[in-house]
């Protein structure tokens, strides 16, 4: 996970394509690692889930964006209500929404990205300090 993290420092500091997929070698193989029932998993799916959103919009393919829904999807069933990055990973999954959205206008990804962030404010404004 670290060396995928460097290398993804590395793209955003230079912008090398070369960077950006060796973030993704690394993180996938971070991913493919952990086993099915990790506690860290999640958190794997998430790293690679980012980095090829930035690879869809990199490479400004429609198809692309398929692999980090189904990733930061798969993340967020593996964080139940009360974890505490399942308001993050539902803000993750709806700006990949909001990019596919953006791109192809499709109503269906209009409403899951106003569902999951309706979703993600629910569960911040219930951790709030007002609401303990």
């Amino acid at each position: 996970t670290n060396h995928g993290h460097s290398a993804l420092s590395c793209y955003r500091k230079h912008g090398g394509k070369r960077d950006l997929d060796r973030s993704i070698a690394e993180f996938e193989r971070a991913f493919n690692i952990c086993l099915p029932n990790h506690p860290c998993r999640a958190a794997a799916q998430s790293n690679l889930a980012m980095a090829k959103f930035i690879l869809c919009r990199v490479d400004d393919t429609n198809a692309a964006f398929e692999a980090p829904l189904g990733l930061y999807g798969k993340a967020l069933s593996a964080r139940p209500v009360g974890h505490a990055d399942r308001a993050s990973t539902l803000i993750q999954l709806a700006a990949v929404y909001l990019a596919r959205f953006e791109k192809q206008g499709d109503e269906f990804d209009g409403r899951r990205v106003e569902a999951l962030l309706h979703e993600a404010l629910e569960l911040t404004s219930a951790d709030s300090h007002e609401n303990r």
